[in-house]
């Protein structure tokens, strides 16, 4: 508060504000209309601002992944890429990006923004890289069964018995009438 009360038109104050109560206020949301307000604040006195930008993307990520919160995968994407255009070396941004390409299903995307993050960091060890691919792919989210309309199609498969057996996160076969199935838009191809 003092920070904000002594510096009310530098953006920075409002970024170093919301990022705190992020901190203190996971995992449950606890302080989401200040941050909010914070970040917009931030965003009006520079729309450009690289840290205000990322941060709101990544608190949109924490809300989807841990407070079971609905948001709007493209309104995180647009921002993660508004703060790297504003600044091409912020190293977490270009890590959240690809978190979200995968999030999304995108390959290609996170195959062009990954060979971006090699160029954009060279000296990133190469041994290490595995491990860095690892982290992100088991923190994606599904943002699909986040959605209220996709909820039953995400649940629902015809994949038989056997064949979910080998794939570990296949959903159960949906419990409906065969006719009704047989037309089942998540089910057609």
């Amino acid at each position: 508060e003092e920070l904000v009360s002594i510096s009310p038109d530098e953006p920075q104050s409002y970024v170093d504000r919301a990022g705190i109560l992020i901190s203190a206020g996971m995992p449950k949301g606890k302080y989401e209309a200040r941050v909010d307000a914070d970040l917009e604040r931030a965003l009006e006195l520079d729309p450009e601002n690289a840290a205000a930008l990322f941060l709101r993307a990544s608190d949109r990520i924490l809300r989807a992944k841990f407070g079971g919160a609905q948001e709007d995968p493209e309104a995180i994407v647009a921002d993660l890429e508004a703060a790297l255009a504003s600044e091409p070396g912020l190293f977490p941004a270009h890590l959240a990006r690809l978190l979200m390409d995968l999030s999304r299903g995108d390959e290609e995307a996170y195959r062009e923004h990954f060979e971006e993050f090699r160029r954009e960091f060279p000296a990133y060890p190469a041994a290490k890289i595995p491990d860095l691919e690892l982290g992100i792919a088991l923190i994606k989210i599904d943002f699909e069964a986040k959605r209220p309309s996709a909820r039953r199609s995400a649940r629902c498969s015809t994949t038989s018995l056997r064949d979910r057996r080998r794939t570990r996160n296949s959903p159960p076969p949906c419990r409906s009438s065969a006719a009704s199935s047989a037309h089942h838009p998540s089910t057609s191809a």
